[in-house]
């Protein structure tokens, strides 16, 4: 069994580093993403969306649930594993490949008034197959909590995607700008992870290994796919109804709504392995997915309060006014994402504790609800219908607890009511100043944002205990650290 102070040290750390990474991430995503938006057309952004959508779609049926299915084992795979994991990968990847370039042609055919080029999908299946090495190694830095190495990976590969994705875009080239911008990322991000995390691929197969890996990854990658399918409104359902312009501003309403999320993108990548480490010790699993879905609610409520009084504001300032008939749908979406903090780690403790058939059964009707509510929606008030499909996580969300109540136990209330205070509270300052200031320009808008963040942090601090005794911890290690009156004061913290 891991020992329990070992995997603590392991996870703050892996933690830290996930949000120093985050951090960086988001702060130039959000400078390119402003570029992006002046640049290139609502059109585009559809465009880059529909073919993105091809790519996923091959992505899901190709992958198996293999990696997850390393990652959640109890015990070290052996190296044997690995290289039977590597063949099925390639078997899978090269199978799709194959039906996949017939099926490019098909696929621009269905989307020919659109203007599909069919040599950027081909790129994209070129892009593809080479995500089938990353697997590996990847799934082995996870497995071992070593998201040191995996976030120097990652931060260069969204960084070379977003300077080649601005570079070709000033230039001129459009759409074409996102595809080779991913193509680049990815070689990048092949060389790193094969100098950070060395792996020699070889083939081998063993029936019982591989029937064991498939059986694991079987039910999880058939609930990724019904989840993909849930996502696909956007790019089937509105493109074919509304045109790739309403793409492109839903996605757009999208990426902006989901911008509150992106400090959890740290916790959430760690959820699944860390809790897999954990699964015999029920004492320890149970806390610890109390304390994720503790402070994944403090941080997603937050994020979500600082943001939501200011929409209109930010979106004419930073992206432009031809962004503007988005408002609607972001709010929707911000709405949408404040269950997350409860439905991403139930969902990991679900996959941690191998129950795949309670995750494919939640996540199927997950997918049927919201094509049954936003097909009817999208059709009375076009893509701002798809609002309706945001918030029918609300529909679904006491079926999930229902249903993993046997297998997690989780405080509701607790973990809710003082975000909840903290976002209202700070939402009616935060309107107070925009209503008095009427911001028109980026200082503005940054003065408006502060008095979301000020508002949220001291209401917090407030009213839960357990974080003012983890920001009092944290003062006194920085201050204190090493010294013997940093000691003493942990001790009767």
């Amino acid at each position: 069994m891991i020992e329990q102070t070992e995997t603590r040290k392991t996870m703050s750390r892996s933690a830290l580093t996930l949000v120093a990474r985050q951090t960086t991430i988001q702060a130039f995503s959000l400078f390119a993403s402003v570029i992006l938006a002046r640049i290139l057309t609502p059109r585009d952004f559809g465009l880059y969306a529909i073919i993105g959508f091809f790519l996923q779609f091959l992505t899901l049926v190709s992958d198996g649930g293999i990696g997850a299915g390393l990652i959640q084992q109890g015990r070290k795979p052996r190296k044997d594993t690995y290289a039977i994991a590597f063949t099925l990968i390639q078997l899978l990847y090269f199978g799709a490949c194959v039906l996949a370039v017939p099926g490019a042609l098909l696929f621009a055919h269905l989307y020919r008034s659109m203007s599909l080029n069919i040599w950027m999908i081909y790129t994209f299946i070129l892009e593809f197959y080479l995500s089938s090495f990353r697997v590996i190694p990847a799934a082995k830095l996870e497995r071992s909590l070593k998201y040191t190495k995996l976030a120097v990976v990652e931060t260069c590969e969204y960084f070379s995607f977003q300077v080649v994705t601005v570079v070709l875009a000033f230039l001129g080239h459009g759409v074409w700008s996102f595809v080779f911008g991913a193509l680049v990322s990815r070689v990048v991000g092949l060389v790193l992870l094969y100098t950070l995390s060395p792996y020699m691929p070889r083939l081998r197969f063993e029936r019982d290994t591989a029937r064991r890996l498939m059986r694991f990854g079987a039910a999880m990658q058939l609930a990724n796919v019904l989840s993909f399918a849930q996502n696909s409104i956007s790019p089937s359902f509105v493109a074919f109804k509304l045109g790739t312009a309403a793409v492109g501003f839903s996605n757009f309403s999208y990426k902006v709504g989901s911008y509150p999320t992106y400090p959890l993108n740290a916790v959430r990548r760690m959820m699944f392995p860390l809790l897999s480490r954990i699964q015999d010790n029920e004492k320890l699993f149970r806390r610890t997915l109390n304390d994720i879905i503790r402070v994944s609610n403090i941080v997603l409520f937050g994020t979500t309060a600082v943001l939501l009084g200011v929409v209109p504001d930010v979106v004419k300032v930073v992206f432009g006014s031809k962004w503007m008939p988005s408002v609607e749908l972001i709010y929707g979406v911000l709405f949408g994402t404040l269950l997350l903090g409860y439905t991403s780690p139930i969902y990991a403790a679900i996959q941690a504790k191998g129950r795949g058939r309670v995750f494919l059964m939640t996540s199927g009707l997950s997918a049927f609800v919201s094509w049954i509510v936003a097909i009817p929606a999208v059709i009375l008030f076009g893509y701002n219908g798809l609002m309706a499909m945001y918030l029918s996580t609300l529909l679904t969300f006491p079926v999930l607890l229902v249903m993993a109540r046997k297998y997690v136990k989780v405080r509701i209330w607790a973990h809710f009511w003082r975000p909840a205070c903290a976002l209202a509270a700070t939402y009616v300052t935060q309107r107070l100043v925009v209503d008095g200031l009427h911001p028109h320009t980026l200082a503005s808008v940054l003065v408006c944002v502060l008095f979301g963040v000020l508002p949220y942090s001291i209401v917090i601090f407030t009213l839960d205990k357990k974080v003012r005794r983890w920001t009092v911890s944290a003062i006194v290690k920085i201050l204190h650290q090493g010294s013997p009156f940093g000691r003493r004061a942990e001790q009767h913290i």
